[in-house]
């Protein structure tokens, strides 16, 4: 499992598109031939791609597997995904598992928290389309530190502040940083290799 998920984050940081069909096509028989196997050239290179990935993921899996940071889950009834965490080493708070938030997003409560105990510095404005179809102007922050586990901690992270949010989130900017992960809910862990403490 370790090599795969390694592939799979490879092929995510390089920004391919990796075709994995084995390309090859069978030409129809004719008459005192013998069938012909060919592989098309544009297929070549993302197969070649595709071979090398999976050498390296069978190579280096093993040794990166001792690696793997176990970041603890809190399931809720209603099929939530929380995972508790530390801001900037000071402000406790439970951040929403969520891949279709683009960023980490703090409710104004727990922005005013943060901005009493530490410095916030403001990034820049988005205009973001919220669950409701509006669109409205969001202001990020940059956190010095998000702790994930004692041995996960994840810095310089630009969260997004909604006014109207009513749960912190943990957004994709955040969740591409712990790629290759995997989430398992027996025992409730996210398992990542790219934590950096």
């Amino acid at each position: 499992m370790p090599s795969i998920l390694l592939v799979i984050g490879f092929t995510y940081h390089l920004g391919f598109y990796v075709n994995f069909e084995i390309g090859i096509d069978i030409a129809p028989p004719v008459l005192g031939k013998q069938m012909e196997r060919t592989v098309h050239p544009s297929r070549l290179k993302p197969m070649l791609l595709a071979f090398v990935l999976f050498l390296v993921g069978t190579s280096m899996g093993p040794a990166l597997a001792s690696e793997v940071n176990a970041i603890p889950i809190l399931p809720t009834e209603n099929g939530g995904l929380y995972i508790p965490a530390m801001i900037d080493s000071r402000i406790e708070s439970e951040l929403l598992i969520d891949t279709g938030s683009s960023y980490v997003v703090l409710t104004a409560t727990t922005f005013e928290r943060v901005s009493e105990q530490t410095k916030s510095n403001f990034s820049r404005f988005i205009y973001g389309a919220m669950a409701n179809g509006k669109v409205e102007r969001v202001s990020l922050f940059w956190l010095g530190t998000l702790q994930l586990s004692e041995n996960c901690i994840l810095r310089n992270i630009e969260v997004a502040i909604l006014p109207n949010a009513d749960k912190d989130i943990l957004g994709l900017n955040a969740l591409t940083l712990l790629a290759p992960f995997s989430i398992s809910l027996s025992p409730a862990v996210l398992s990542s290799q790219s934590c950096s403490t």
